[in-house]
């Protein structure tokens, strides 16, 4: 698998961890989590995590990018909960599922997957 600043690359329901945020990531068909803002990983479901400043997800061809203190979410049936650094939460897809947690969180209907700190929000 590639690795390059404690990225770490994994498909098909594979487990990645590293990062200084801590991250843990599931995904179907490619996986990329980043630790401080860098970016890895592709693939037909991919999800992008940024650990330090925000969050993208990239699904189906489409892709968003962001700002600091500001998370977007787009998926193919998939849902997927972003919450990051500062407490902001955005919820996207049909779950309704929100959590939070310094750091930041991504979680998938279909493959769960939470940052360290995360926790459930109120």
């Amino acid at each position: 698998m590639p690795k390059r600043a404690g990225v770490t690359l994994a498909g098909h329901g594979e487990v990645v961890a590293f990062g200084c945020a801590g991250v843990v990531g599931f995904g179907r068909s490619g996986v990329a989590v980043i630790g401080c803002g860098e970016v890895l990983g592709f693939g037909r479901s991919e999800v992008v995590v940024f650990g330090c400043s925000g969050v993208a997800v990239i699904g189906c061809g489409e892709a968003v990018v962001f700002g600091r203190a500001e998370a977007v979410a787009f998926g193919c049936g998939e849902v997927f909960v972003f919450v990051f650094g500062c407490g902001e939460v955005l919820v996207a897809g049909r779950a309704g599922v929100a959590l939070s947690g310094r750091g930041g969180v991504v979680v998938s209907e279909r493959s769960p997957a939470l940052l360290a700190g995360a926790r459930p929000a109120d």
